[in-house]
């Protein structure tokens, strides 16, 4: 500060200096120093030999030095078979009066001076990725992160697994299909059956109906994110009901009007729709409510009315061909 330029007609004799922030001084041109920002009014006052004073003053700013940066990074992933992408972030890093440059160092021999740069890791090991951000006066600071790039593997195929339940029976046969059991290293993302019979499914564990006999191969695929795929196979064998069941013709030749039909061993899902009644020229008589004339042992088939003569009597059931019997009618 200056303070010797103030003038009297007789002469300044003593100067006093108040600088605003509790420090003061006597001396005509002082020096001080500011410890601490904000603005400080700093007051001359100047005396002469009569006592006369007078006072002046300046306005001292002071601003707080400039703080380094903080650098802050992230990426994403920070692991994985190579060639590993990475994205890296340094754009979060802070500095008071901003961020003037990035400097990435990969760790691998590639650099960067993006904020948000990308890089392509292409061989295995640990790699100590290094962030340096710098201000304008030249400050800096760096942070570090590693990533962790391990040798890739070969992609296997998967392997198909097909159960079936059951393996063979009447038909029509209901067969559960599994295949929810094959494996692959990345995981199957598809699988296809060819149940043999014309019929197919995309379905995990698909259940199929087969319809006619014969021995049905069924074919698995399964395939994986890589697309590649294996095939596993099993035999389907459905065969014709078997006709262990015996029915009878009790009254035949009829009596007292009524004939009589006995099953013996009817299997329990094995059910008489309808029951027909036809003259040898193929011409429809009598149609029968099987459980209008159902008895304990078989049905009772009322057959008073008709003429004597021959007859053919139809049994319709599910899961069988008809069954035809020959009725002899005498009244």
């Amino acid at each position: 500060f200056t303070g010797s330029n103030s003038t009297d007609d007789t002469g300044v004799v003593s100067y006093f200096w108040d600088f605003g922030d509790g420090a003061v001084s006597a001396s005509a041109d002082p020096s001080h120093t500011f410890t601490t920002a904000g603005d400080f009014n700093v007051d001359l006052t100047v005396t002469d030999g009569a006592g006369l004073s007078d006072t002046t003053s300046v306005t001292i700013s002071v601003s707080a030095p400039n703080q380094p940066p903080v650098a802050v990074i992230s990426a994403t992933p920070l692991s994985g078979e190579a060639p590993l992408d990475v994205n890296f972030t340094g754009s979060n890093s802070t500095d008071d009066t901003g961020v003037v440059s990035y400097a990435w160092d990969f760790g691998d021999g590639a650099v960067s001076t993006s904020a948000d740069p990308s890089h392509t890791f292409t061989s295995a090991g640990d790699f100590n990725v290094d962030l340096t951000v710098t201000d304008g006066a030249g400050l800096s600071d760096t942070t570090s992160v590693t990533i962790s790039v391990t040798e890739a593997t070969t992609n296997q195929p998967p392997v198909a697994v097909i159960n079936a339940t059951p393996l063979s029976g009447e038909y029509p046969l209901e067969v559960t299909f599994t295949g929810s059991n094959s494996t692959d290293d990345t995981g199957v993302v598809s699988y296809f059956w060819d149940f043999g019979d014309g019929a197919y499914s995309m379905a995990t564990n698909p259940v199929h109906i087969y319809k006619t006999t014969g021995e049905f191969v069924v074919e698995l695929s399964v395939t994986d994110g890589n697309e590649l795929s294996n095939s596993a196979f099993v035999t389907i064998t459905v065969d014709k009901i078997a006709n262990n069941m015996i029915v009878l013709l009790m009254e035949n030749p009829s009596k007292l009007g009524m004939s009589k039909i006995q099953i013996l061993d009817k299997p329990s899902d094995v059910v008489v729709r309808a029951i027909y009644l036809h003259d040898t020229n193929g011409r429809l008589v009598q149609v029968y409510n099987p459980q209008n004339v159902i008895t304990d042992t078989g049905y009772e088939l009322p057959v008073y009315r008709l003429e004597n003569g021959i007859y053919f009597i139809t049994l319709v059931m599910n899961q069988r061909d008809p069954l035809v019997l020959k009725l002899i009618v005498r009244n």
